[in-house]
């Protein structure tokens, strides 16, 4: 029978699609956090629970593929991938979301966002602090409203930014838990 190798790209997509539909929830979450307080700690749990699911992904691709071993860079290359294509399934999602279902939401995130500085800057009594969120918010209300497209392609970028550290730090950890299983390498077999 012919068997096909699974590739770090391959398993990479399969996984973005799982951590693509975890990212929509959390769009969802981010989005009407605004608003309440307990969205947004259902919010802060998603985002851990992002991160342990890429973990968990790595390693499964550790013990599948990889027979139980695996190199810092490739964990890193998987990991950066997986975020890669779930970052391409949410902001597919959110294109379409900003564009055709609510086409008013980008801009009604921005007015709550300058209320909330408001709010903010009338409880602050320092005057330094105050005035540096007075400037910010005239930066905020004298900025153009972003488009549907610039704010995914804002997304891609930032989840992929994110990916780069965290995949380093999980890769640190999977390479050094598969070499201290005292897995046989390839360059222990050849002594």
């Amino acid at each position: 029978m012919n068997q096909v190798k699974i590739t770090p790209v391959n398993f990479a997509m399969q996984a973005g699609v799982y951590l693509g539909v975890l990212g929509i929830i959390r769009f969802f979450a981010m989005a009407y956090s605004l608003d309440n307080p307990f969205i947004r700690l259902f919010y802060l749990a998603i985002a851990l629970f992002y991160h342990i699911v890429v973990y968990r992904q790595i390693k499964k691709y550790t013990i599948e593929v990889c027979d139980g071993y695996i190199t810092f860079f490739e964990a890193w290359n998987v990991g950066l991938l997986i975020y890669f294509f779930a970052s391409l399934l949410t902001g597919a999602f959110e294109f379409i979301y900003f564009k055709y279902i609510n086409p008013s939401f980008i801009s009604e995130i921005s007015i709550k966002t300058l209320s909330m500085i408001k709010e903010l800057s009338a409880l602050i009594t320092d005057p330094s602090a105050k005035s540096m969120l007075v400037q910010y918010s005239a930066l905020v209300q004298d900025a153009p409203t972003p488009t549907a497209i610039q704010m995914v392609f804002e997304h891609i970028q930032s989840a992929v930014l994110a990916g780069i550290f965290v995949s380093v730090i999980l890769a640190l950890i999977l390479a050094r838990k598969s070499k201290k299983n005292g897995v046989e390498t390839p360059d222990n077999n050849a002594e």
